[in-house]
């Protein structure tokens, strides 16, 4: 069976396409990965390198697949005969297996959700200093402060101020920031800039709704010196309505706290 008269040039050429796009955005994400002086936008270019790079390759697989497979010629089937002298009887000759059908696979491309495989599980959502006024935040549990920091606290070092919203831009700037969101199932981004980090400081991050801790970590830090960066929220049961904390501790110093409100779908549409 050659080509012609065939579906597979169509196949050839649509899974030629999609391998080129994908080469395409495999470059753009490798020159992203190269170029980017920040480590949280290097990691998200690496990984879209990653998914790229997997695409193209599965589709370079299967336009090669599916081009050998339209070239290939059937089997000759036509019947032979031969007038054979002095033959002895033969047995009948087994039912020859019909050809299966091939079945053609499809790659299946996982698409990540941007608050699971773009974002190490230490990351959460970072605020800025606002005045609060619930004290109880202003306390470090316990249970986020076990890691011993090996750096010591710079003087410059500092976290800027946190903006809240539901999407970010590739470059990690916020889109419709707001500080008031109504109840329901979303994620809620803080986009922020850090300087004078150290690698090696502990760090630690307490997310609390009306003065009760809900989320939160402790790590060493790792992230570099300086950059723009994102952390988020998405509870599994979704955010009820309530006054929500972020707060931020270096070496168990409190270096960035903002707050935000969380109302009912009737209480934000007065």
């Amino acid at each position: 069976m050659s080509l012609n008269g065939t579906i597979a040039p169509w196949l050839v050429g649509g899974f030629a396409i999609l391998a080129l796009t994908m080469l395409a955005q495999t470059f753009k994400a490798w020159r992203e990965a190269k170029r980017s002086p920040y480590f949280f936008l290097r990691v998200q270019a690496q990984k879209r390198l990653r998914q790229y790079s997997t695409s193209a390759l599965v589709l370079i697989l299967l336009t090669a697949a599916v081009g050998i497979y339209g070239w290939d010629e059937a089997p000759d089937q036509t019947p032979r005969v031969a007038l054979l002298v002095n033959n002895k009887p033969v047995a009948a000759a087994p039912a020859e297996q019909s050809r299966n059908n091939e079945t053609e696979q499809v790659p299946v491309m996982l698409i990540l959700d941007p608050t699971s495989s773009l974002i190490d599980r230490s990351i959460v959502s970072s605020p800025s200093l606002d005045l609060i006024t619930d004290t109880t935040a202003l306390v470090l549990p316990t249970q986020y402060n076990r890691v011993e920091p090996t750096a010591v606290l710079q003087e410059n070092t500092s976290l800027g101020v946190l903006s809240f919203s539901t999407t970010v831009t590739r470059q990690y700037q916020p889109i419709n920031p707001n500080r008031t969101f109504s109840e329901g199932s979303f994620t809620l981004y803080g986009t922020f800039a850090y300087e004078g980090m150290v690698d090696g400081l502990a760090w630690s991050w307490v997310w609390m709704r009306d003065g009760v801790a809900i989320n939160g970590g402790n790590e060493l830090w790792k992230y570099g010196s300086e950059g723009p960066g994102y952390v988020f929220l998405n509870p599994e049961e979704g955010f009820a309505a309530g006054q929500y904390t972020l707060g931020i501790w270096v070496n168990g110093r409190l270096m960035a706290e903002s707050q935000f409100q969380v109302t009912t779908s009737a209480a934000a549409q007065r």
